[in-house]
């Protein structure tokens, strides 16, 4: 049986791989390091098209969802997120009206982030973070590369001292994600934080 262990360590996340024959730890390749980045015990012991069921929703004190406009009513100081292709090709769902507002393609390629990193703007002190789930937009991510995507989202917000972080339903859409699987990855990976996330619907 084949399980993905989710671990914090205190410098970065590692994500271990063990199956019935033997163990095999990968550190993931993250775009940045801090030090200060918190511990926290294993999240995830079961595969995660197994993980989330009935008996495993997790109450979160920093987690909200509200019916309203990502945009219009979310406020002005906190951050936006929402997931995108590595080849930066917004033209569906809600990457599109990201584009449209911010546009600003060639100064995200420029950074030359891979799946599972964040790449980033601040506009105005407001910073807009887009996590890379796959690599083209014709593509689906798996669980795992969105996995990675969110602990590195919180590693960034945390080094940036981003205390608001607003979002749609990510990897939701176009990106065909169960929406118990993506609420419930959200909360346990930013359990622990300072940080409020507000998830909007329409």
């Amino acid at each position: 049986m084949f399980h993905v262990l989710y671990k914090f360590f205190s410098t970065k996340p590692t994500v271990i791989t063990t199956n019935n024959e033997s163990n095999d730890t990968d550190t993931l390749n993250y775009s940045t390091s801090n030090n200060d980045f918190p511990t926290a015990p294993i999240l995830f012991q079961q595969s995660p098209s197994t993980l989330y069921n009935n008996t495993n929703k997790k109450t979160c004190t920093n987690f909200q969802e509200r019916q309203g406009d990502l945009f219009t009513d979310s406020p002005p100081t906190n951050a936006l997120v929402h997931c995108v292709s590595q080849d930066f090709n917004m033209g569906g769902g809600i990457a599109r009206e990201f584009r449209n507002r911010f546009n600003s393609i060639k100064e995200l390629k420029s950074q030359r982030k891979k799946v599972g990193q964040v790449a980033y703007l601040n506009r105005d002190g407001r910073y807009l973070f887009y996590i890379i789930t796959k690599r083209r937009v014709n593509e689906y991510p798996t669980c795992e590369n969105f996995m990675r995507g969110l602990i590195e989202l919180r590693h960034v917000c945390e080094k940036f001292g981003v205390k608001g972080l607003c979002m749609p339903r990510i990897g939701t859409g176009i990106d065909k994600l169960s929406l118990d699987f993506v609420r419930e990855s959200v909360k346990h990976v930013f359990d622990g934080s300072d940080i409020q996330i507000t998830m909007f619907f329409l």
